[in-house]
């Protein structure tokens, strides 16, 4: 039972004036129950939503906006009673609750709301039903279910058939549909949905991957599949262009379309595992299905755990499991065995291993001709092996071609090619033991398994997908992972055994006939598609909008109250589908300008990270300030990914369970979205922000003028809209929770840190990276004598160059053998620096600063470099320390807290505070590194920028309710 709580504001009183029904509400609400409130202010909606965070679900607690709410103040009551109407059908409570803020008295309309009832039938008339399926003659699995399902569906409804194949089988419509023709698409569609009948007696069912369902679009219940393959042959045909990416991308996101992108040239893999697991056949492309269902059936439970690993409304609105229906045939006799071996050339003393449908990797075909060549197998010739279906293409079908024209024992083994039905069942009659294995199942159910056991042949399969559902005295089932060995023994036990071959095909028949008959199986069709009539989300949202359309002040209202009408159920929809939780990454600095700095480069790393890499249930879009709103930055993120743009660029309407992060410092992104975040905030989409420093705060003289306030204002406004604060190092969250304790905050965002990353491909392959004019550069430092000191990061005032390189001109003047390198951009303050360093004596050949130093050049001069230097003044973390350690050459870094925290007892630390002082602390590291006395950073703590991206969002995804559907290929899951 649940309960929907309506809170009315009418006279926008603020929260504080009647905190007591939130408390109350707190105490009493389940996590079951729903909250919808009207009429309170931005800030209002935030405070409430933290406070019943642990109580409600976020996704049940909605909200009128004020804008909202003045729009439906100016309607028609009737047009208001029936907007909200919408959203108690949307959330179908048991029961309803009105409260009034600070003992208003509520909107009259409000009072007429009822709980949904349940639908329903149409009394005195037949439900008609159209039914999309490819039919006989097409030479598909699915097509031949259809055949037999129909006659047994007519009993309980008026069915039309949709197709758009050029002909359906005479057979079909005599003893079927007798009198019927089918409709073709596309003309006849609209017809058919715009009929004489209301939309409540018609039903509409898609079957299987059928290429109809995806011109037509219109499917109200359907039997699931991957439909890769449908989607696949569209695209080729030119049906629907370029229908795999952009479907791929609409269901999944990036990682789907990268899997695409990384796939070779479409053929048939070397193994089902590899075509399977790491393509984007991993992926169901069937949401251009699923979206438009009322209901979905499927075969078995294993089909039902898929689909709620994928669809996140598998569980508020669960896939009906019905059986494969199977006709039982009757009992073959000797005498009909005998014709049926003649017919097809078989000798009576013969026993027959067949295998029925499909020849592919897939169907492990390949292991079963091993079985049968090698082993015990191979020496007897009283066998033969039969494969009833096409001959493979491509590669396997050429490896599988080479495995029998290299065996002596291949002329015991057939291929038939493509039979038709009647040839189909005299293999059955035929056969003495039957082979179905599988491996890499997508929910699909085998037919030919069905056909084997209805025929009462022993049946020999893999536990695999629906298969392990079968029961274990029904068959023999071999582990999902069969090898050849196993199979060949197993046969050849078998073979021998004809009074447990007998035995296994009576009980296979009795399950057949109790379980999958098919008047049973279309009685649970029918009541499937009734219960998806009666209780669905999409039933209630048209019986919504059929109520709406009825209603006579609709028909009464002018453009403007039509307009704001509209506007208020978008807003107020909750009969739509739950989507996929998304992980919203702001990208507006870089997408605006990158300037290339440490924080930039975080968040490109970060972002790479999550695109190809998102969390277990989420979905991950790049985002931007676009002026008026953010926008969904397809094209940005393609561009990191390195392919092309699968969708365009548009407005990012964010959602409740979205969360928005940020992990750039961004002043006048929060001054000109700041309102827009809070409004996102009030709609239930929670935000993270991530502080690398606040320098500004505690070293003012090393920033330009204004930099400490405009730090001071930023981080103010993130305090108010952050859930949550990741830092990347322990002495920042300090800094942080310091900061915070100081701010007159009812919320305090909770605060955690991580630590960055760093990735590196090999020195040699770097090598050959880079330009001309970096090899020269290279050479030059390289032909240096002495050590190479190098400095990596932008140079600024804090950084220390100035006294470094005021150190090493006194070094230089007391002959040391010393060389500096600079690697970084001029950045502010530093104007007379940068003209010292540009007509500095020594440059090139002591001396080198290098400004736009690429990836490869960087991490060569890391590898060829005697000694890091870190000498900044104060630092967020100090990444040059990790991407140093993975050279494993020595760090002389100045003693400040966070270089203790990154680097520990790998680093030799000075204290100088002037370049005298400094000069001789290098004086003494060059004597000790002579001497071998001075320690490498080998073996220092560090992560690769997965580890740390999986470090910084695990809090923030500690902070949401864990999604309801994996949404991942099994081996992507983390």
């Amino acid at each position: 039972m649940s309960t929907l709580y309506f809170v009315d504001n009418p006279g926008n009183l603020p929260l504080g004036d009647d905190p007591h029904w939130l408390e109350q509400l707190a105490e009493q609400a389940g996590i079951s129950d729903k909250l919808l409130l009207i009429g309170f202010a931005d800030d209002d909606l935030v405070a409430i939503r933290r406070r019943l965070a642990s109580v409600l679900a976020e996704a049940t607690m909605l909200s009128v906006t004020r804008e909202t709410q003045d729009r439906l103040d100016t309607l028609d009551p009737e047009l208001c009673r029936l907007a909200i109407q919408g959203v108690v059908a949307g959330l179908a409570p048991a029961d309803i609750e009105y409260h009034g803020h600070a003992g208003q008295i509520l909107r009259d309309w409000l009072l007429t709301l009822a709980p949904p009832g349940r639908a329903v039938g149409v009394s005195g008339r037949r439900l008609r039903l159209a039914f999309v399926s490819p039919f006989p003659p097409e030479p598909t699995g699915i097509a031949d279910y259809s055949a037999e399902l129909l006659p047994y569906l007519a009993e309980h409804y008026e069915i039309t058939l949709i197709t758009s194949q050029p002909k359906v089988a005479d057979t079909l419509l005599k003893s079927a549909l007798p009198g019927h023709r089918p409709l073709r698409l596309p003309a006849h569609c609209p017809r058919f949905r715009s009929g004489a009948l209301p939309r409540s007696a018609t039903r509409h069912i898609t079957h299987g991957s059928s290429t109809c369902c995806v011109i037509i679009r219109v499917s109200w219940y359907c039997t699931m599949s991957f439909s890769s393959d449908a989607v696949w042959w569209l695209q080729e045909s030119r049906v629907w262009p370029d229908a795999l990416r952009r479907q791929l991308f609409s269901d999944h996101g990036f990682p789907a379309v990268i899997a695409l992108e990384d796939r070779p040239p479409r053929r048939e893999a070397g193994s089902a595992r590899e075509k399977y697991s790491r393509g984007p056949e991993q992926y169901p492309v069937n949401g251009f299905v699923t979206r438009e269902a009322a209901g979905l059936i499927v075969h078995s439970a294993f089909a039902r755990d898929l689909d709620r690993r994928w669809r996140a409304d598998a569980f508020r609105e669960p896939a009906a499991v019905i059986p494969h229906l199977r006709e039982l045939p009757p009992v073959t006799d000797e005498t009909d065995r005998a014709a049926a071996r003649a017919e097809l050339g078989i000798a009576e003393d013969v026993r027959l291993i067949a295998s029925f449908g499909g020849i592919s990797a897939k169907k492990l075909s390949d292991v079963l001709v091993e079985a049968f060549l090698e082993g015990p197998l191979a020496t007897r010739k009283d066998l033969q092996l039969v494969l009833v279906g096409a001959r493979p293409g491509g590669e396997f079908g050429s490896r599988l071609a080479r495995q029998l024209r290299d065996h002596a024992g291949a002329a015991r083994i057939t291929i038939t090619d493509y039979v038709d039905r009647r040839h189909y069942r005299l293999w059955l009659q035929a056969t003495d033991i039957a082979v179905q294995l599988r491996q890499e199942s997508r929910g699909e159910s085998s037919g030919a398994i069905f056909d084997a056991m209805a025929s009462g042949l022993a049946l020999v399969a893999n536990a695999h997908g629906s298969s392990a559902e079968l029961p274990d005295e029904a068959l023999v089932k071999l582990p999902d992972h069969v090898s050849a060995a196993d199979l060949g023994d197993t046969l050849n036990q078998l073979v021998d055994d004809s009074a447990r071959c007998r035995a296994l095909g009576q009980v296979a028949r009795h399950y057949v006939a109790r379980h999958l008959d098919p008047s049973r199986v279309a009685r649970a069709y029918a009541n499937a598609i009734e219960g998806f009539a009666a209780d669905s989300l999409r039933h209630r949202r048209d019986a919504c909008l059929d109520s709406l359309a009825a209603n006579s002040a609709l028909r009464r209202a002018d453009d403007e109250a039509l307009m704001a009408a509209s506007r208020a159920l978008v807003e107020l929809d909750t009969t739509s589908l739950t989507q996929p939780p998304r992980i919203l990454f702001d990208v507006s600095t870089i997408a605006w300008h990158d300037l290339k700095t440490g924080i930039e480069r975080v968040t490109r790393r970060l972002a790479d990270q999550l695109l190809r890499h998102p969390p277990a249930g989420w979905r991950v879009e790049l985002i931007h300030w676009g002026g008026d709103d953010f926008h969904l930055s397809r094209s940005f993120a393609s561009a990191q990914l390195g392919i092309d743009p699968p969708a365009p660029d548009r407005p990012c309407e964010a959602r409740e369970g979205d969360i928005y992060v940020s992990v750039e410092w961004a002043p006048p992104l929060l001054e000109q979205a700041g309102h827009f975040l809070k409004r996102m905030r009030a709609r239930g989409v929670r935000c993270y922000f991530t502080v690398h420093d606040l320098l500004p705060l505690y070293l003012p003289d090393c920033f330009p003028e204004g930099t400490s306030t405009t730090m001071r204002r930023w981080f103010n406004g993130i305090a108010e809209l952050a859930d949550g604060i990741t830092c990347v190092s322990a002495q920042v969250a300090g800094d942080v929770r310091h900061e915070l304790q100081a701010l007159p905050l009812e919320y305090r965002p909770w605060v955690r840190h991580f630590h960055l990353g760093a990735d590196f491909s090999a020195s040699s392959a770097a090598i050959h990276q880079l330009s001309e004019e970096e090899q020269k550069t290279l050479q030059a430092i390289n032909g240096s004598l002495g050590a190479t000191l190098l400095m990596v990061g932008t140079m600024e005032p804090r950084k220390g160059h100035r006294q470094v390189l005021d150190a090493l001109e006194r070094c230089w003047h007391r002959k040391m053998p010393l060389n500096l390198v600079i690697v970084g951009k001029q950045g502010w303050e530093v104007e007379d620096l940068a003209t010292r360093l540009a007509h500095h004596p020594r440059r090139g050949h002591q001396l080198f600063w290098v400004e736009g130093a690429s990836d490869a050049l960087l991490e060569q001069l890391y590898s060829d470099s005697d000694c890091l230097v870190a000498a900044s003044r104060g630092e967020g973390f100090g990444l040059p320390l990790i991407e140093a350690a993975h050279h494993g050459i020595p760090i002389l870094a100045r003693d400040i807290a966070v270089f203790r925290e990154v680097a520990g007892g790998y680093a030799v630390y000075f204290v100088a505070e002037t370049a005298e002082q400094l000069a001789t602390e290098l004086e003494d590291w060059y004597r000790r590194w002579v001497v071998g006395e001075i320690r490498g950073s080998d073996g220092m703590p560090s992560q690769t920028w997965s580890q740390s991206a999986e470090q910084w969002l695990a809090p923030i995804l500690a902070d949401q309710h864990r999604p309801l559907a994996v949404a991942q290929p099994q081996g992507e899951q983390a």
